[in-house]
């Protein structure tokens, strides 16, 4: 019966290599697995680094630019590990040098960028832009690096540290749209902010103003007069009520060049609103010739500036003209409180607020056109980054900026 016993060892032949083949193969799948979760684990911890690093720049720049200086401490702290899923994410750089940097007044300059190195921010901003900087590192319970789940069990990793950067400043403004079409002359600014220093608490006011054209107006607000001014876009010279002083006749008339005053074209001739718009070079607005407003707003059946009352619009701030173009520097954030525009619809000639009796120049009198109210500073994004160039007027917007 040589035949049975050699039979079985031809049926066992090869169950070896069978054995090695399946030892081999597991190993793979375990290795792929290791991989896997591995690589997943590393690249759900950078969006998470990266969602706090952007949460802190935002939040940090937000505070920097409102304040006037900075301020990093355990809010910073906290708010990066709110940002991250697992709660443990630290503000910190995987060389040890400092996580927090930039050039708003009272952060320390941020060190030298390596481009292209993994968790690096991208170049510097230009340097006419404020900017705040943080590096968020992996934090665990027991150290600073992110463990292998796997890949441990192959060849003894305890883990790897991995960071993420984010620089966020404040860009001017450079886009607003259905917005009062008229421009601010750039000493009217000065004046009316104390050179950027100085602007009226923000909307909602108690009382609100009376927006309705009819019916009782109440009294400005106490904390609001110190800020109250008028914008106007004409005046007929010595005898009108030039305000404010600080200003040369020529501007605050609006009389900018030959046949043009203060006002700027309208996006078409039925609606009293315009927009604004820049993205390279000089930023210019086209002017509109006459002392009246545009037709936009004067035409019968067209909109009343009484739209615009009790809102805060983005007036542009000029500091010169190019041919029949205004010179832009910037947009300013105003809130208007009324206006006398004798040619527009009516109500032509209507103030939201009663102003104070102790300051004569408001509101605007005849034979005065334009409008009164104040200046703010919101933080408000309502555009693209480009802005104007130069001092950043008025209103600002945080953003991302590397």
């Amino acid at each position: 019966m040589w035949w049975l016993g050699h039979s079985a060892r031809r049926r066992d032949c090869g169950a070896a290599a069978l054995i090695v083949t399946f030892l081999f193969s597991t190993s793979l799948v375990v290795g792929c697995a290791a991989l896997t979760v591995d690589v997943g684990n590393w690249s759900a911890e950078r969006r998470s680094l990266q969602n706090s690093a952007d949460s802190v720049a935002l939040a940090l720049a937000y505070d920097c630019a409102t304040a006037g200086s900075c301020t990093s401490g355990t809010a910073s702290s906290l708010l990066a590990s709110h940002n991250a899923p697992d709660g443990l994410t630290s503000l910190s750089r995987v060389d040890g040098q400092r996580a927090i940097c930039g050039t708003y007044s009272g952060l320390l300059p941020c060190p030298s960028v390596t481009l292209g190195s993994l968790g690096e921010c991208a170049a510097d901003p230009p340097a006419s832009l404020p900017y705040a900087r943080v590096y968020t590192q992996t934090q665990t319970p027991s150290g600073s690096k992110l463990g292998f789940i796997f890949g441990q069990m192959l060849n003894s990793q305890t883990g790897v540290s991995q960071q993420a950067c984010a620089t966020a400043g404040s860009t001017s403004l450079s886009y607003a749209e259905d917005s009062l079409p008229m421009v601010v002359a750039k000493c009217a600014w000065d004046y009316g902010t104390a050179n950027g220093t100085n602007y009226a608490p923000l909307p909602p006011y108690t009382p609100a103003p009376n927006t309705s054209g009819t019916g009782v107006i109440p009294n400005l607000p106490t904390a609001l007069e110190p800020y109250a001014l008028k914008v106007i876009t004409h005046t007929s010279g010595p005898g009108g009520n030039n305000d404010p002083s600080k200003c040369d006749r020529d501007t605050v008339s609006g009389h900018f060049y030959s046949g043009g005053f203060g006002w700027t074209a309208t996006d078409d001739g039925t609606h009293c609103s315009t927009t604004f718009t820049h993205s390279d070079g000089q930023w210019t607005a086209p002017g509109n010739n006459g002392a009246s407003a545009p037709s936009g707003c004067k035409n019968p059946g067209g909109e009343s500036l009484l739209k615009f009352v009790g809102k805060t619009v983005y007036i542009p701030v000029t500091t010169g003209v190019s041919g029949s173009n205004y010179v832009i520097a910037g947009l300013a954030a105003f809130y208007v409180a009324g206006y006398r525009a004798p040619a527009s619809p009516n109500p032509n000639n209507f103030d939201g607020y009663k102003p104070p009796t102790s300051n004569t120049d408001l509101p605007v009198k005849s034979p005065d056109v334009g409008v009164w109210g104040w200046f703010t500073a919101p933080i408000k994004p309502v555009g693209s980054t480009g802005g104007g160039g130069g001092t950043n007027r008025g209103p600002s917007q945080i953003s991302l900026l590397g």
